[in-house]
């Protein structure tokens, strides 16, 4: 691979660039992108809540591990929607701030703290798993629309949330299939 070099800079796209605001995208692009990071934004913070809830709540013989798991989740998700409605507002949006936006934008359930801790766990995984999917949709359309910051960000969020179901079902005593094997056998 050849390194980048002056002579091969394309003017006219840096033209194009400089006369779109400084990232390259279309009003459209950004408010599709605003849109959709608005909603990554209303997951991550009902996640919070989600997240916070089970961590007071939560009862039985993992609570330590489940205690301690959920602080370091919800310290660090608390960070992150900071970064996200911070890039709403770079691409020139508001960004959602009410509990009542982010009940309607957002796809994850509040949590139940009458459940017990291996459901409190599932759902737990189920919503890093949802909210993982949403950033993925966000950023493919970022990546296409060729906004690398915003791109940048949710990679890294997919990654975070996909670490954290992961940590969380090897805390899930009866494992899925294992569950479902089980269910399989009573029915026979």
């Amino acid at each position: 691979m050849q390194p980048f070099t002056l002579e091969k800079l394309d003017l006219k796209s840096v033209k194009a660039f400089k006369a779109s605001d400084g990232n390259g995208m279309t009003s459209n692009h950004k408010k599709t992108i605003a849109v959709g990071l608005s909603q990554v934004l209303a997951d991550s913070y009902k996640m919070l809540l989600k997240i916070q809830n089970y961590h007071w709540n939560v009862v039985g013989g993992k609570f330590f591990m489940v205690h301690k798991m959920t602080e370091e989740q919800y310290n660090e998700l608390f960070k992150a929607i900071d970064e996200i409605a911070e890039r709403v507002r770079a691409i020139g949006y508001l960004t959602p701030a009410t509990f009542a936006e982010f009940d309607k934008l957002s796809t994850i359930k509040d949590g139940d703290m009458q459940l017990g801790e291996d459901e409190m766990l599932a759902d737990l995984v189920a919503s890093h798993i949802a909210v993982a999917h949403t950033a993925k949709a966000v950023a493919l359309k970022a990546d296409e629309y060729h906004d690398l910051a915003t791109a940048d960000l949710l990679t890294k969020r997919i990654g975070v949330h996909e670490k954290s179901a992961w940590l969380l079902q090897s805390l899930v005593t009866e494992q899925p299939a294992a569950k479902a094997k089980s269910r399989a056998h009573k029915a026979a």
